[in-house]
């Protein structure tokens, strides 16, 4: 899909995060550090709330290498009104030619037990996918817990879908592969088997990076920063017994087909 009036700048780029929060306060102190430390990586800022999206597009207008994609977290999305919900969907409308894709949304039935409250963020994502369908956004999912719900909704969704850090079987990520789905990878890899397991699974052209800072770092308790997706690109390599620059110039492509303008 192409964004409207952007240029293509990924040559100016080696890597890609597809998903991280650099919103975050534990960045406060040394953000600027942190954007420049990835300063050879396409960073894709996920919002999760009103608050949140409103940072997210102030650093995009900050940092020549960060773009913005606006969401709503399935965790915020019960604490919010149908009238706030409905104020950040006109919100997300109005700032469109700011925005690459629809990010984060999706489902968590792990921290979200109670079934009304699942039932609120189901509907909630249903609009979030109508949303990015109107507006021709790719969307970037969550989907803790909710692995075979989230592949149900998001099966009939006209433009590119990117699962991150997804959580499924090896079935599930067998059906999320046939349908085109891309699946993104964080540093986490390095001390998760599920996440091993995938690469191994998945094409090398359905596969992408991402940090998801501050969390999912190589270390459990340290904090995450975009500059390692460096190192999922490295474990990919290792994984799949290829050489690391043709890891890092197929998931560059791999990129470039979702965004041809190079998500600017």
């Amino acid at each position: 899909m192409r964004i409207r009036g952007f240029r293509d700048v990924t040559n100016d780029y080696s890597y890609v995060d597809v998903h991280c929060h650099l919103d975050d306060k534990s960045f406060d102190g040394d953000r600027d550090k942190v954007v420049e430390r990835a300063r050879n990586v396409i960073i894709l800022c996920a919002g999760q709330e009103p608050e949140s999206n409103r940072k997210v597009l102030a650093l995009a207008s900050t940092y020549s290498n960060l773009r913005a994609c606006l969401g709503l977290h399935p965790e915020f999305v019960p604490d919010l009104t149908d009238e706030q919900i409905e104020a950040e969907i006109n919100f997300i409308r109005k700032v469109t030619d700011k925005v690459v894709a629809i990010s984060e949304i999706g489902l968590d039935y792990y921290w979200i037990r109670d079934e009304s409250q699942r039932r609120r963020t189901r509907e909630v994502f249903r609009t979030m996918l109508d949303l990015a369908e109107k507006l021709k956004l790719p969307v970037i999912v969550h989907s803790r817990g909710a692995t075979g719900e989230v592949l149900k909704e998001v099966s009939q969704f006209k433009y590119p879908v990117i699962l991150h850090s997804f959580p499924g079987s090896l079935e599930e990520i067998e059906i999320a592969i046939s349908r085109g789905h891309y699946l993104s990878v964080a540093p986490s890899i390095y001390r998760s088997k599920q996440k091993q397991d995938l690469v191994k699974a998945v094409p090398l052209e359905r596969l992408l990076t991402e940090s998801d800072a501050p969390v999912l770092g190589i270390k459990k308790d340290e904090r995450n920063e975009p500059s390692n997706v460096t190192k999922v690109v490295a474990k990919i390599a290792e994984l799949k017994g290829i050489e690391e620059i043709y890891v890092r110039e197929a998931l560059m492509n791999n990129f470039k087909r979702m965004f041809p303008d190079g998500g600017t």
